[in-house]
């Protein structure tokens, strides 16, 4: 399994956001590479943690700026931060079930770009 990772076809031209979204696939490598190495829960758990603060960071402050430029589908791209929010916690259960981790953590990269893409694009 590979990830794909964030590159300038990502950028929404919005400095802090592409430096978020960048941070998040960042950290989203740096765990799979640890998961990939074998390293056990003490080390991993804080890169969980550190992954999912990133994200809850980020989309509190796109939030915020949505709706200073008041974005006109700001209650849709919401809703899709909570859906994401959502599969967040999937993931951390996964985790500390050890419930293929791997093929959760490929989705929440897989959903990160995709939404990038097709919805933050709209705010370019």
């Amino acid at each position: 399994m590979s990830l794909n990772s964030w590159s300038e076809q990502f950028s929404v031209n919005h400095n802090v956001m592409d430096v978020d979204h960048q941070r998040i696939t960042q950290r989203i490598g740096y765990l799979y590479e640890s998961m990939k190495t074998g390293h056990d829960k003490n080390i991993l758990l804080p890169l969980v943690n550190d992954f999912i603060h990133s994200v809850e960071h980020h989309l509190f402050r796109e939030e915020q700026y949505l709706k200073k430029i008041n974005y006109q589908d700001f209650d849709i791209h919401k809703h899709q931060h909570t859906l994401f929010l959502a599969k967040i916690n999937e993931f951390q259960c996964s985790f500390a079930q050890e419930n293929q981790p791997f093929a959760m953590l490929s989705l929440l990269n897989d959903w990160v770009l995709k939404h990038i893409v097709e919805t933050d694009m709209k705010y370019k």
